[in-house]
């Protein structure tokens, strides 16, 4: 039996779970628990459980090469597994990954302490114009202090200065040391103040880890979908194959039927000429469908990127997975409702939105005139050495309190700031609205598509039926001498035809599952792919 005809067989075969079948659960490519389907009445294609932490530590390992006569079977999962393995464009997202974690923890940095120091010395021996002035000073000064930011814009800073002088000049210790303590509490009173204003750069770059992660789930969803479409395209081009070669076959056995009543006197010698031309047609289809089968493996390949799958070979590879002509009903507002749930690119928009916002809060903020409560309290002490500076440094005491007020003339810089914030989340909006008229479009599409595709693997299979009866009646009549090579030659091709329409009607359904999942949101699976991001 050849091989369009097994693929009619088993069409028929699957008409019933065609009309009554249940939508079923997916499994992991490592065979953990299934995961559920995430379009209603929709068989979604298999989940991955891959961690991205893992796909950084991945390298591509050495595999043997196989034999020019090794056959290695192809299932959907493998496929997806090595594209995703393999793909280098996610290895730059998660790098981008790596780069956003780091803007994060550079942002939180804002509420560490610093801590500072300085020391400094110098001397000058110049004439002196009263007694009171040295002709020769040595001073020597040094500080070591910390400032700790308070978390809502309030910070403290701690500093413990020391100085020492030496000095010729009359009426004046010749030598003396100087300590202090001072505490400086400051405060801003209108501009910047606040946690929210403090922590305004650790949400910003939070929201940014957010979006980088969002865009690899976009890098993934796009790897695995067209990793699936390649391989229903290179699925397609080999039954097509196939049955350019069966078509072959039938124009050869029609020219030896020719012959045989040539030979018999039943026929004319023309009968195996339009014979013999129909093999022709046959043979070039063929040709046709050989180039197009390679061009689709080289394409599979350059999407698995396996080592042992290396682009220069050909052939050696056969599907393991078929078509599934099982087709549900769809209830298109509830699709429509999950991709604006699921889809990655409204959480983009929502995301770009919520940084925009802070940033047009953050310019509202500059406009204010900064108006700082600055407090002090210190100590203070002269001894002759180090230990005496330090040991009566109660000695002195002082304190202060005041404001700081600081304003642009003119502002008009914050404001222009506060103008681009401002359009910029208007323009985001606008945006967002665009985003959801295209994600409904392309899931109604989408669902236009799988609905067409199994109303054409209905239409096919009853074809493929006509056009098989009509091929064998045709033939008996040639025997009988009632028909020429011609119609049966055009029989052939007809039944040729009405195969390769089945193959694309069954390829262009599982395609169409494809753009109905990346559509809604849902080829990944919601717990399909773990992110490893807790923040």
């Amino acid at each position: 039996m050849n091989k369009p005809t097994k693929l009619f067989i088993w069409s028929c075969s699957c008409l019933s779970p065609f009309l009554a079948g249940g939508c079923q659960q997916s499994t992991t490519l490592t065979a953990t628990l299934p995961a559920p389907s995430l379009i209603p009445a929709v068989d979604l294609p298999e989940q991955p459980t891959i961690n991205l932490e893992s796909l950084r530590e991945l390298e591509p390992t050495a595999s043997p090469q196989p034999t020019e006569s090794a056959s290695v079977e192809l299932d959907l999962g493998s496929v997806r597994a090595s594209a995703l393995k393999n793909n280098l464009n996610i290895q730059v997202e998660l790098l981008s990954i790596d780069t956003a974690e780091a803007s994060l923890e550079e942002a939180r940095a804002i509420s560490d302490p610093a801590l500072s120091a300085s020391f400094n010395r110098s001397s000058n021996n110049s004439p002196a114009a009263q007694d009171t002035q040295g002709s020769q000073n040595d001073n020597t000064s040094a500080s070591i202090g910390v400032t700790m930011p308070l978390g809502s814009g309030d910070s403290l800073d701690v500093r413990l200065p020391w100085f020492r002088s030496s000095t010729n000049a009359a009426f004046s210790l010749s030598s003396y040391n100087a300590a202090q303590l001072d505490v400086t509490y400051r405060s801003p009173l209108t501009k910047g103040r606040g946690t929210k204003n403090f922590e305004r750069g650790i949400r910003i770059a939070r929201t940014e880890l957010d979006l980088t992660v969002l865009s690899t789930r976009l890098s993934i969803t796009n790897t695995l979908a067209d990793a699936e479409r390649s391989y229903w395209t290179w699925y397609a081009a080999g039954e097509g194959l196939a049955v350019a070669q069966e078509r072959v076959r039938l124009a050869e056995d029609q020219i030896a039927r020719a012959e045989r009543r040539v030979r018999a006197g039943a026929s004319a010698e023309l009968e195996v000429l339009r014979a013999k031309s129909g093999l022709s047609s046959a043979q070039e289809a063929l040709l046709n469908a050989d180039v197009n089968h390679r061009n689709a493996e080289r394409a599979l390949r350059a999407t698995m990127r396996r080592p042992d799958l290396p682009l220069g070979q050909q052939g050696g590879l056969t599907p393991n997975t078929l078509p599934d002509p099982t087709v549900r009903a769809l209830d298109r507002s509830a699709l429509v409702a999950l991709a604006h749930k699921e889809r990655a690119e409204i959480a983009q928009h929502q995301g770009r939105l919520s940084n925009l916002q802070e940033q047009l809060e953050g310019a509202q903020d500059n406009e204010r005139v900064a108006v700082d409560f600055v407090a002090g309290w210190g100590r203070s002490s002269i001894g002759s050495n180090f230990e005496d500076a330090f040991r009566s440094i109660n000695d002195g005491r002082e304190w202060s309190v005041g404001f700081n007020a600081t304003m642009p003339l003119g502002n008009l810089a914050a404001e222009a700031q506060t103008r681009s914030a401002r359009l910029a989340r208007l323009r985001e909006i606008r945006t967002g609205v665009s985003i959801l008229e295209q994600i409904e479009r392309e899931v109604l599409d989408a669902a236009d598509r799988y609905e067409s595709a199994g109303e054409r693997i209905k239409a096919a299979r009853e074809e493929l039926k006509v056009t098989e009866a009509a091929l064998g009646g045709e033939q008996r009549q040639f025997e009988a001498g009632s028909v020429t090579s011609r119609q049966v030659l055009e029989a052939a091709e007809a039944l040729a035809a009405a195969q390769n329409r089945m193959v694309s009607a069954l390829t262009d359904l599982e395609t169409a599952r494809i753009d109905l999942a990346v559509a809604c949101g849902g080829l990944l699976g919601r717990d399909a792919i773990d992110f490893g991001q807790n923040n």
